[in-house]
């Protein structure tokens, strides 16, 4: 009797191990299921999104279950709206990959729903790395000198894609205080725009991020002429504000909307599906890697501070986006186009 017993707790403690890691399958056996863990770029190497990249890379997977090993994979297209979609309808919710985006296709959700055609309420967010100011450059040696130079002239600018802060901010200022500029697209990444300008083959582009522009080096080559903030750092508190000029009420509760992806720079997040268990180890995994003075040093080492937001408060930012009332949307969404 007594074996039969012992025989039959066996088989239930089996069955239960069974059932909780079918339940948690990336957690089960106290390590994610795939070693290495992949994480998925919105942009070629380069620039702030790349350099970053590369931090969480090396220093995320210390703090996960089983210390896995992370490698950067980049997708590039559309300002990272190529792959915004693919981690909404394809990618695996079980801990193997997890995403690094521009935050503004979050906003294109609502404002162009036919073209970012998914929730980002579905995605299961980790943490933001930055909400440094994104910046209005010109060529050194342009003509355009201050922000009403930019706004006067008939030159064109850069951006990496419709559903890029790069475009939907620039156009933004154009319809809202009559910029006579055009934006182009077809840029993938920072750099390819930036080589652009370098050849002079357009004036500029209202897109770079701070940390980007001092990464790179760029104030021997470009000149900052206005930004877009919601912390304005020293270094660049007499540069002007475009949306602090905007006065119509409701093209101002647009632009504000528009700028809301500057409070969630550089955000990390999982699919849709991913069980709570998951979410929560990479959640906790991440806290620790910001709060970590050797991770914070090195980040300042490489000019890409680290300014970071909890997944839950990126998640309320982003309700908040999908919230916003019906005329601000869609003045917002004409402001972009």
């Amino acid at each position: 009797m007594r074996l039969i017993r012992n025989t039959c707790h066996a088989l239930r403690t089996g069955l239960a191990a069974t059932v909780l890691a079918a339940a948690f399958p990336a957690i089960a056996g106290n390590a994610l299921a795939a070693d290495p863990v992949t994480l998925k770029v919105g942009f070629g190497p380069g620039g702030s999104y790349g350099a970053m990249a590369q931090l969480v890379a090396e220093n995320l997977g210390a703090h996960l279950p089983g210390n896995p090993g992370i490698v950067v994979q980049y997708v590039e297209g559309a300002g990272s709206l190529k792959l915004a979609k693919m981690m909404a309808a394809t990618e695996p919710g079980d801990g193997s990959v997890f995403g690094l985006v521009n935050p503004s296709v979050m906003v294109a959700t609502v404002t162009d729903p036919a073209t970012a055609d998914f929730d980002p309420n579905a995605f299961h967010w980790i943490g933001s790395l930055a909400d440094t100011p994104l910046l209005c450059v010109v060529r050194k040696d342009s003509a355009i000198r201050t922000a009403d130079d930019l706004l006067e002239a008939d030159v064109i600018l850069g951006s990496t894609g419709k559903a890029s802060g790069s475009y939907m901010l620039a156009n933004m200022i154009k319809q809202t205080l009559g910029a006579r500029y055009t934006v182009i697209t077809g840029f993938k990444t920072a750099p390819e725009v930036n080589i652009a300008m370098d050849r002079g083959e357009i004036e500029g582009w209202c897109g770079i991020t701070l940390s980007s522009f001092i990464q790179a080096n760029s104030e021997r080559s470009q000149r900052i002429v206005a930004q877009w903030a919601y912390k304005v750092p020293p270094e660049i508190a007499d540069i002007p504000n475009f949306v602090e000029r905007i006065e119509e009420p409701r093209d101002r509760a647009a632009a504000e909307l528009l700028t809301s992806h500057l409070k969630f720079q550089l955000p990390i997040f999982l699919p849709p599906g991913t069980p709570e268990a998951t979410v929560a180890e990479f959640r906790k995994a991440f806290d620790a890697m910001v709060a970590d003075p050797r991770v914070l040093e090195e980040a300042r080492k490489r000019h890409s501070d680290i300014a970071s937001k909890p997944g839950t408060d990126v998640a309320e930012t982003v309700r908040a986006i999908t919230a916003a009332d019906t005329a601000t949307v869609e003045r917002a969404a004409e402001l972009s186009r």
